[in-house]
């Protein structure tokens, strides 16, 4: 990859130019993947329509030689019948080259979503660069926290002047209130954030998949989407096998139980003969006037 040193971060490190796929489980972007999901439906529903209208052909073409071979034999004179079942039979097989035609482009449609040597490798290429970035911007982030920690030390510093200005104002008569233009630097002082560079790096350690405590998952519900990282798509289908967190886990784990249906009620067993009656607390009572 051509380098350029204009506009180039003087901490973005010298990058190899390596194709080497160091990101397995991000072979392909979860729009792709998405993507050939859509096109699988789509060509499902059209082999489905192919088979339909195939035994409807079948059907028709039966009804064809019947009723053919009854008027041959002197046997019917429903014409009308027979031209019914041709016409059955030229619309049944428009109908199934007009979804063959539109099997084989969507096949063609999920081929062209399969990268070949050259994009795999123009691909991992890019995410060894994003990857470098990411890296670079992390120093930065840590660098800018000692710089907030420098500005914070100057406004601590102001401050205890400011003070001891408004003790000495305070003795010549001055309102202790007196403007000592010091609430604009207060304020900036409560703005300044702490810890910028330990939150930018669990960020990285995430989009990364740099975590701890990763292990070999099965997935066991299909269509599973969860957000995108430069390690993993993070798109997952029935039968998967994927290496999860165990907060991945357990927001697979939320995703499937909020597409199960809502369980009834769990009912109280029958009274048994001569069991007393449970007690039903007040609270619960509803009570209502009969008219």
């Amino acid at each position: 990859m051509k380098k350029t040193q204009q506009g180039k971060s003087r901490r973005e490190p010298e990058l190899s130019g390596t194709s080497e796929p160091k990101f397995i489980g991000s072979l392909r972007s979860q729009k792709s993947i998405r993507e050939q999901w859509r096109l699988e439906r789509s060509l499902k529903s059209a082999r489905g329509n192919i088979s339909l209208w195939e035994r409807n052909l079948a059907t028709a073409e039966a009804g064809v030689a019947r009723n053919t071979a009854q008027i041959s034999a002197g046997q019917g004179y429903a014409h009308t019948v027979l031209q019914d079942y041709i016409e059955k039979v030229s619309n049944a097989k428009q109908m199934i080259a007009a979804f063959e035609d539109q099997a084989v482009s969507l096949q063609r449609e999920i081929d062209s979503l399969l990268p070949d040597a050259v994009k795999a490798a123009e691909r991992a290429e890019a995410q060894n660069v994003l990857a470098g970035q990411v890296r670079a911007r992390l120093a930065l982030d840590r660098e800018l926290d000692s710089l907030l920690e420098a500005v914070r030390a100057i406004l601590f510093e102001r401050a205890a002047l400011t003070g001891k200005m408004r003790d000495v104002a305070v003795s010549l008569e001055f309102d202790r209130d007196v403007n000592l233009d010091d609430r604009r630097f207060d304020a900036l002082l409560e703005m300044l954030p702490r810890g910028m560079g330990a939150e930018s790096a669990k960020h990285v350690q995430w989009f990364l998949g740099e975590e701890d405590g990763r292990r070999p998952c099965t997935i066991r519900n299909d269509f599973v989407v969860l957000d995108e990282t430069l390690r993993c798509n993070n798109a997952f289908r029935y039968d998967d096998c994927a290496n999860l967190t165990r907060e991945e886990e357990l927001r697979i784990e939320r995703i499937a139980a909020s597409r199960d249906p809502v369980a009834p009620p769990i009912e109280a067993p029958p009274r048994r003969l001569g069991e007393p009656a449970t007690e039903v607390p007040p609270s619960k009572i509803q009570w209502g006037l009969m008219r």
